[in-house]
């Protein structure tokens, strides 16, 4: 809870103003502490996903993975909702009920990354729609964390996951859109 609140911070500020000692401070030790949780919880499918999705596109794995994670959030919503919440909260949600600020978290997420230059959508890196089932393949074939994520998965979750990530747009809802 601590790396997120940290990072949630401070993170526009260490990448526009990198001479922000107090941002690049905290952003040092949101990103021990967060570490420190990877080790011990591991990770997931957005993890999983962006191995290929490197591959594909050569993608930094953290850019990928900020582009993987709104989608990966909202897929997992329906059996983490307590703890999007929380998350919501420490960046900035002032829903009172959890349902509401869980339902904010993919797009605050997006919004940081926008917030520090990062396009939060697949085809952002070239994606095409007709990639999407061999990404989702090869990111099933990663058990190690795909068998760690909060909701069972196969590759037609993981293609849902990246199909919610080609063109995601905070506050836009693409599911309804006709």
């Amino acid at each position: 809870k601590e790396a997120i609140a940290l990072i949630g911070r401070s993170l526009v500020t260490a990448v526009w103003s990198g001479d922000d000692l107090a941002a690049r401070t905290d952003m040092a030790l949101g990103g021990l502490l967060a570490g420190m949780a990877f080790a011990s919880a591991g990770t997931a499918i957005v993890h999983a996903l962006q191995y290929p999705l490197g591959s594909l596109t050569g993608t930094a794995h953290g850019l990928g993975n900020a582009v993987l994670l709104p989608s990966a959030v909202r897929f997992n919503l329906p059996v983490r909702q307590s703890e999007a919440a929380q998350i919501a909260r420490l960046l900035g949600s002032l829903a009172r009920a959890d349902s509401e600020a869980a339902s904010e978290l993919p797009d605050i997420l997006a919004n940081l990354a926008l917030a520090v230059g990062i396009t939060p959508n697949l085809r952002s890196l070239g994606v095409k729609d007709g990639d999407l089932p061999s990404l989702a393949a090869a990111g099933g074939r990663i058990t190690r964390l795909v068998s760690n994520n909060p909701r069972p998965v196969d590759d037609v979750a993981l293609t849902e996951v990246l199909r919610g990530a080609l063109d995601y747009v905070p506050g836009v809802d693409l599911d309804s859109t006709p």
